[in-house]
């Protein structure tokens, strides 16, 4: 299921969660440079960064998978 890359959405579900979203909240940033990180209230505790898996990614994800199943 796709997750919804909206910080209205997000920071409603997570707060369903228990995070208090009055502190904390997500918020959408529109680059990694650093114009757009000066967008961005502080102080800024981490990333979260959603994007679309490769089907390269999706094989090694399932190869892990296979190799950490107990025998």
């Amino acid at each position: 299921m796709p997750l919804e890359s909206n910080p209205e959405v997000i920071n409603t579900y997570i707060n369903k969660l228990g995070l208090k979203t009055e502190t904390f909240a997500f918020q959408e940033l529109l680059s990694l440079e650093e114009w757009a990180f000066e967008m961005i209230p502080k102080p800024v505790l981490g990333i979260m960064m959603l994007y679309e898996e490769s089907p390269a990614q999706t094989a090694f994800k399932n190869a892990e998978a296979d190799t950490l199943k107990p025998q």
